[in-house]
């Protein structure tokens, strides 16, 4: 899968996202953040809440898009894969949203979780070799 290999590509490489541990810290509270709002998300769905769904997902789309703009692109196809990743995490959430389809939450939840591992990975990684941990 490529986007399974863009996340080998980002920690093989020890790439942190702007260059710096802080912006990684920030790149990863926004990855929780849109956790949250897929999770409240799929809350209004279950409970037939239509309003809090769709603010939920609207936050988390919102999130995405800041995650979107934070990759750096001269990182090359780590990059390219990156931003095709999250402009697809956002069409799914979009369809999730319309088709009151759990199960695309639940996809969108698991990529970006998988995603969130890996940059803590990263993130302890260079903490260790900066001797910070």
């Amino acid at each position: 899968m490529r986007s399974k290999q863009a996340l080998a590509s980002y920690q093989q490489n020890k790439v942190i996202a702007a260059g710096t541990l802080d912006n990684h810290k920030m790149i990863l509270m926004l990855m929780e953040g849109a956790l949250q709002k897929i999770n409240e998300a799929k809350a209004g769905m279950i409970k037939n809440q239509i309003a809090k769904k769709g603010e939920a997902v609207s936050a988390a789309i919102s999130i995405l898009e800041g995650l979107r703009v934070s990759v750096d692109p001269s990182v090359g196809e780590i990059s390219t894969n990156l931003l095709d990743l999250y402009a697809y995490m956002t069409k799914t959430l979009l369809v999730a949203n319309l088709n009151n389809d759990i199960s695309k939450l639940d996809e969108v939840h698991h990529l970006l979780n998988e995603l969130k591992t890996t940059w803590e990975a990263i993130r302890s990684e260079a903490l260790a070799i900066l001797g910070k941990e």
